[in-house]
């Protein structure tokens, strides 16, 4: 069982709503350190809102601190509490029932070690104390409220108080296979709130598998190959376990920094069967779950992960892929131009001090992608960006430029290399090492006879994967001579992300291939085995 943050730190909210997908009800408790469910107390309306414990204004079953319409409900966070604490919910709920007879507006709330009646909802304190004074409630009560770790449930439609919770309030929607709307996406599960400066954080108390169904299909299209949602499922599953505890007040978050989670709202029958055909499947190296890091597209490869960000894993290692469709996928493809006072501007605006830029000297590894960037100015200075920075260092909203991957070429425009053709790779017994079948390449083929091909010739190539042809391709251009006439850099790349790990589009293209989710995890992280535990 995972806790998920889905409003948190800044964005923690003043009031939070529920709906109740397939019933109505909710069990009011709290969490223990094994996420089990301790209920406490039960409302039965559809709809709900929890409030930080500060004056509300209700008008159509909308909220307000501040800006609410002319005529609305005011919602006081200041309250009478009879001096009787119950060790059970039903006494102080008959309690509250009978004063309800009587005409005051009387709840239940859960304070620390049993329950409490609590009366009105005033304003302020003054006007509180005034009222317990001169109540007629048939017992001592004394005034309170605004506090800073109470949690007042209200009725969304009416804004009636329905139970107030002192602490950390837990929520688990009535019945069974329950679907819970909050804030646009539906959940399965249950919900954590807890007091942040003021603000509630929220998080989804949810199961791995319940989980893992919100974050397929925002991490990968459901409607892709049904092999390549399953690798992608083995992914989260393994990344989530390995990450555990990464943020202090959750597991982990709903954003990117984690991974996406969005609820149940996308998923789809096609991506629900990849998260359940996959049930308990960890990727392990060593016996151990690994950091299953994945991204969109890798442009041509991967790469190994001390050339990214620095630490070195034997399962991140780097590997040529023939299998992305870069034309079909999502920055598959891009390209850039800057001058000299466009990349000047953008590294001073990061905070580097820095001239006129006049030369850019990339370093590439062995599989391609940029390892550092040296930025010369016209005095002769020099900045070195060096692994995952490279991808950033020349984006720039203000200017609209990107570069997405740390696959790109740069050079002064003028003396770029031109565009080789397409040249056919043979990767031999599934090495990665890649054969260009380009003119003057020989093969032996029947009987042994050696023949030297040329452009336009096919080759026949049979393997355990089945028989495949390929085009000759012509031999790649020579790159021509530098020049120096012009100031502007031209960039060119391809793939979209870190380049580590798992390649979503290369995922996708290895399905389509007949390729299992299993042989496509084993291609992208060296030496694992698959577990299911």
């Amino acid at each position: 069982t995972l806790k998920i943050g889905l409003f948190y730190d800044s964005n923690a909210l003043p009031s939070a709503n529920l709906q109740n997908n397939v019933g109505s009800g909710y069990h009011i408790g709290s969490y223990d350190s094994a996420r089990k469910f301790i209920p406490r107390y039960s409302v039965l309306q559809q709809r709900i809102s929890m409030l930080q414990d500060m004056n509300f204004h209700h008008s159509d079953a909308k909220f307000y601190l501040s800006g609410a319409p002319k005529g609305s409900k005011v919602i006081g966070a200041f309250h009478l509490q009879l001096s009787t604490t119950y060790t059970d919910h039903t006494a102080a709920r008959a309690m509250a029932e009978s004063l309800k007879l009587r005409g005051y507006e009387a709840f239940v709330a859960w304070q620390g070690s049993g329950f409490v009646v609590r009366v009105g909802h005033y304003t302020n304190f003054a006007a509180a104390n005034s009222a317990a004074q001169t109540a007629n409630l048939g017992v001592t009560a004394v005034a309170m409220g605004n506090r800073a770790t109470t949690i007042t449930i209200v009725d969304t439609v009416t804004g009636t108080i329905l139970f107030e919770f002192d602490g950390t309030l837990g929520i688990l929607p009535a019945g069974t296979a329950t679907i819970t709307w909050f804030k646009g996406n539906k959940y399965y599960g249950g919900f954590e709130y807890s007091r942040n400066a003021g603000n509630i954080t929220v998080c989804n108390i949810v199961s791995m598998q319940n989980y893992l169904k919100g974050v397929v299909p925002y991490e990968m299209s459901a409607s892709w190959p049904q092999e390549a949602l399953r690798a992608q499922a083995m992914c989260a599953r393994t990344y989530a376990y390995s990450n555990l505890g990464k943020h202090k007040a959750f597991d982990l978050c709903n954003s990117s920094d984690c991974q996406v989670y969005r609820g149940t709202g996308s998923a789809t029958e096609n991506s629900d069967r990849a998260v359940d055909s996959t049930n308990g499947m960890y990727i392990l190296y060593n016996g151990k779950p690994i950091t299953a890091v994945y991204h969109s597209s890798n442009g041509g490869a991967t790469e190994d992960s001390e050339n990214v960000w620095g630490g070195q894993h034997a399962y991140l290692r780097g590997v040529r892929d023939p299998y992305e469709d870069l034309n079909t996928a999502t920055h598959g493809r891009w390209s850039a131009e800057y001058t000299g006072e466009d990349i000047q501007w953008i590294l001073n605006a990061k905070g580097y001090t820095i001239g006129k830029i006049v030369d850019v000297r990339p370093v590439y590894t062995k599989l391609g992608n940029v390892y550092s960037l040296t930025f010369v100015d016209e005095t002769g200075k020099t900045l070195l960006i060096q692994k995952s920075a490279t991808r950033s260092i020349l984006n720039s909203p203000t200017l609209e430029k990107y570069t997405y991957s740390q696959r790109f070429t740069i050079q002064k425009k003028g003396s770029e290399t031109p565009v080789a053709p397409v040249v056919k790779q043979l990767y031999v017994n599934l090495s990665d090492y890649a054969l260009d079948l380009i003119e003057g390449v020989s093969v032996i083929g029947q009987n042994g006879k050696i023949q030297s091909l040329k452009t336009g010739d096919t080759v026949v190539v049979r393997s355990a994967n089945g028989t495949s042809s390929y085009n000759v391709s012509a031999p790649k251009p020579a790159t021509p001579p530098a020049t120096n006439d012009s100031n502007v850099f031209v960039v060119n790349g391809t793939g979209w992300g870190h380049n580590v790990g798992l390649s979503q589009n290369g995922a996708k293209g290895m399905a389509n291939k007949g390729f299992t989710g299993e042989q496509i995890v084993r291609f992208y992280y060296a030496g694992v085995t698959i577990s299911n535990t």
